[in-house]
């Protein structure tokens, strides 16, 4: 069966990536790019339909496989195709593999162009797959790179990491514990395990307990090591608990990291980045490393908006967000991560700049923790900072950990929270945390781990704390896994007449809040550029036809993206599919779409007076070139572009996968607040259900930001963990 899923990945393929004809004026190089068939590049797919099985939540990926599976037959491809089938001469109907080139790229189109959200939704999952996996493949990009300009890893010319970021990783290092590494070597030797791993520095021993292999005692689990993890884990070993991180990642030192972008995003991304939301319009995007998004995101540090943090304060009960106590949190991160500005613009960037400046329009410098001056290997951040200047909490809040004698158990995955009942404590709770059943080592030979501890810390995300919840049976009055908001960043992407190289320099210096409401409520939209490398460029460029789609590919040298980044009202959810992986739902309100709508057509304008000659959405029917296509019967005016970007987003059929967006920061769905009812933390971070299992990472905010929330995230973390240790003393002392 995958050998005749990779027939029709294949012949796909070939329609959303065929051969065009080359002119006298293309280069050797352009001329090897279009002359590729996507039909013939079998190993590069063969990756795809790989991705497909092992990374995409069950749902998405059985649909895909569902979807593959009918283009086999003739009754399937029928009910696909429609009337188009019908098209091709012949006395039988025929499956979709044995319609010519043409009519398979009728039916192409067709999807494409359809109403229908299923059709869209296949559509969008295959070309995902299919594109971000020729565009990354390292021996296809012999051909292709040099048609786009774009050098690979040979781009960051200086990769030697800083000595700040030597001395972390130093630092860090005697804390790690590579429990696939252990496992392997010890697969059959449980004994052996336990007598390495308590020469790691842990407590280990033999354990049966509900089929585990071993136990590890300990004061702390803290499940996760981003943003919310790495500092309550700083907090809390200071303090002098014994401290135990889990992280399901991988750690790859900043010298060792590839800058290979479908390498780097198979070993630091949740689901390689191709995960997406059930109707496939959201890619969203997490970290799946040591340090979890702060490894992988832009570094972009803003603190909490004032109004921001007084409607938490207000509506949700949370009045330590108003408070000194925070302020100072805030203040301490900020020093701790090295958050700064940066006068070193990109190309891209400084086109932003002038068309912000020719509209009048507001700008700023963007604070980020990017601890260098010269900032020259920017665009490689999502990806991996090769001299590791970005200060991710790799290299800042887990050292400071393991100084204080915690232990970082990577490639272990928890499973379920492990409960007991108890008596009542004053809010009611009458269940207990005694720690975490985790899974370490190879797929056919795992190792079950109880790590036993009185208090457990989740904060391994808003897409896997719901669901780590969920599997524990933890369900919060239906709490856990809901209010799921995530910013979605919808773009604008123009092409100029200069070299732009979107993916060097500096990256994401300048941002504008000149729309939304940000002195009141604080929603609405603000600009930034983004850095996309080629997969995901390619992946999320629009198709129209596979001739135009190749051509406009091309264009990749002089693109600027601008990101319109929205703080939303729009609420979903997550839920642990049947492998355990996110399942998410999320569909953007009328408010959020006209949200969309305005941003949209502000960045339009700010990349039109910047100098773009055309601007396209990520719908191939949303476009403006400032001097018309030869072909072409109609160009639209640049306000007739603007009115038909409202009429797309604001009509009432409009499916949201038919322009997609991404989504890079997932929030409450795990919130805190001052009723069980309404939320499933109180406001110290503490399950309103569970004695000794606190939340503190993305989930647990009570709504979305507005702003990157990074900085919120560790601060918040910051003022949890501190309440939390300040109990635990108390604790101690009484004892």
């Amino acid at each position: 069966m995958a050998e005749r899923d990779l027939d029709a990945l294949c012949s796909l393929a070939g329609v959303l990536f065929p051969p065009v004809g080359t002119t006298q004026d293309d280069s050797e190089k352009v001329s090897a790019y279009k002359n590729l068939d996507g039909q013939q590049l079998r190993a590069a797919l063969n990756t795809a339909l790989h991705n497909c099985n092992t990374v995409l939540p069950k749902g998405v990926a059985s649909d895909v496989l569902r979807f593959l599976g009918a283009l086999h037959t003739r009754v399937g491809t029928t009910v696909l195709a429609g009337r188009v089938a019908l098209w091709e001469r012949g006395p039988f109907l025929k499956p979709f593999m044995e319609l010519s080139r043409q009519g398979r790229e009728e039916v192409v189109c067709m999807w494409a162009n359809s109403s229908n959200g299923l059709f869209l939704k296949a559509f969008n999952g295959v070309k995902a797959l299919i594109m971000s996996a020729i565009f990354t493949d390292v021996e296809l990009g012999k051909t292709i790179w040099p048609a786009l300009l774009y050098e690979g890893p040979k781009g960051a010319t200086d990769r030697q990491p800083s000595r700040a970021r030597l001395d972390a990783e130093a630092r860090l290092h005697p804390g790690l514990i590579d429990m696939k590494r252990l496992a392997q070597d010890n697969a059959r030797d449980t004994s052996a395990l336990v007598e390495d791993l308590n020469k790691a520095g842990l407590q280990a021993s033999h354990d049966t307990w509900e089929g585990a292999d071993l136990v590890v005692r300990c004061d702390v689990v803290v499940v996760g090591s981003g943003a919310g993890g790495a500092p309550a884990a700083a907090v809390l070993a200071k303090e002098g608990q014994r401290v135990v991180v889990l992280e399901k990642g991988s750690w790859i030192p900043a010298a060792e990291l590839s800058l290979l972008e479908g390498e780097a995003f198979g070993q630091m991304y949740e689901g390689g980045g191709l995960v997406s939301n059930e109707s496939t319009s959201a890619n969203v995007l997490a970290g799946a490393t040591l340090g979890g998004g702060t490894r992988v995101n832009w570094g972009i540090s803003f603190e909490t908006p004032a109004n921001v943090r007084k409607q938490w304060a207000q509506d949700h009960g949370l009045a330590w967000y108003e408070s000194a106590e925070y302020t100072e949190a805030l203040a301490t991160v900020s020093k701790r991560i090295a958050v700064q500005v940066n006068e070193v613009h990109n190309p891209a960037n400084d086109a932003v700049k002038r068309g912000l400046d020719a509209l009048h329009m507001h700008s700023a410098l963007t604070p980020r923790n990017i601890a260098c001056s010269k900032d020259d290997h920017g665009g490689f951040t999502t990806i991996g900072c090769p001299r590791g200047d970005k200060q991710d909490t790799s290299g800042t809040w887990l050292p400071d950990a393991v100084d204080a004698s915690a232990r970082i158990c990577t490639s272990t995955t928890a499973e379920k929270i492990l409960r007991e009942e108890c008596s009542p404590d004053e809010k009611g709770r009458t269940q207990r945390a005694t720690g975490v059943l985790a899974v370490a080592g190879p797929a056919d030979a795992p190792v079950r781990i109880r790590f036993a501890a009185p208090v457990v810390v989740c904060a391994c995300n808003a897409l896997n704390t719901p669901c780590l919840l969920l599997r524990s049976g933890i369900h919060g009055n239906k709490q856990v896994g809901a209010h799921l908001q995530c910013h979605p960043i919808a773009f604008a992407v123009g092409t100029f007449p200069q070299v732009m190289h979107p993916w060097k320099g500096s990256v994401t210096t300048w941002y504008s809040r000149d729309i939304g409401d940000w002195d009141g409520q604080g929603y609405g939209a603000w600009l930034h550029v983004s850095n996309p490398h080629p997969g995901q460029f390619a992946a999320a460029a629009p198709w129209g036809s596979g001739a135009v789609y190749k051509q406009a590919l091309l264009d990749y040298p002089h693109a600027c993206g601008l990101s319109v980044f929205m703080r939303d009202k729009s609420e979903g959810s997550v839920a642990p599919d049947a492998q355990g992986r996110p399942k998410i739902t999320y569909k953007l309100n009328a408010y959020d779409r006209d949200t969309m709508v305005q941003g949209l057509k502000q960045a339009s304008e700010v990349l039109r007076a910047g100098g773009a000659t055309t601007i396209r959405l990520l719908n191939h029917r949303i476009i403006w070139r400032d001097s018309p296509a030869e072909d072409s019967k109609h160009e639209p005016s640049f306000e007739e572009f603007l009115g038909n970007i409202e009429s797309t987003i604001l009509h009432p059929g409009f499916q949201e996968a038919s322009l997609p967006y991404i989504t890079a920061h997932q929030m409450g769905t795990a919130r805190m607040g001052s009723s069980a009812k309404s939320s499933v933390c109180d406001p110290d971070g503490q399950c309103w259900h569970v004695q000794g299992l606190y939340v503190c990472d993305g989930s647990a905010l009570p709504t979305s930001i507005g702003a990157n929330p990074m900085l919120t995230i560790e601060a918040t973390a910051l003022v949890l963990a501190t309440r939390l240790a300040q109990k635990l003393r108390v604790k101690f002392d009484r004892e």
